[in-house]
């Protein structure tokens, strides 16, 4: 069976709905993002605000820390492997931005429509509270 996932995929919307229905845009109203499927069953997704605020820094490790909360705050990434399972994709996740999903499993429903993907979380806890995920991408490659 063909592995569609496999290529260069460009974010579109990154949307978290709350209980109430609500959309809320994490990353801003047109976030940058990319996330890679190789075929030898790797992933690695970025994701970040597409205003970031710059840093008067001229590196990270020397940047006050308002500056480093902002660019945390605006910025998410992780990679490692991935495998199909039905209508589910689980990330493995080797490598976070946040440290406590390294060496967790992300699933997210995906559906291929064309050249669109959509990954869906319906359950994600935020703050304690559930919320769902809604992330759609276009292909680049």
């Amino acid at each position: 069976m063909q592995n569609l996932l496999v290529g260069v995929w460009a974010l579109e919307s990154f949307e978290i709905i709350n209980k109430d229905g609500d959309i809320i845009n994490p990353y801003g109203e047109q976030p940058i993002g990319y996330l890679l499927y190789t075929d030898s069953g790797y992933m690695s997704v970025t994701i970040m605000n597409r205003e970031r605020e710059r840093c008067d820094a001229e590196n990270f490790k020397c940047a006050n820390p308002y500056e480093k909360t902002k660019a945390a705050e605006t910025y998410f990434s992780y990679c490692g492997r991935y495998e199909i399972q039905g209508d589910t994709v689980l990330h493995d996740v080797e490598i976070s931005l946040f440290p406590n999903w390294v060496g967790t499993v992300q699933d997210r429903i995906m559906k291929i429509e064309g050249n669109s993907l959509l990954l869906f979380k319906e359950r994600i806890k935020i703050s304690n509270v559930n919320h769902a995920v809604r992330l759609r991408w276009r292909r680049q490659t």
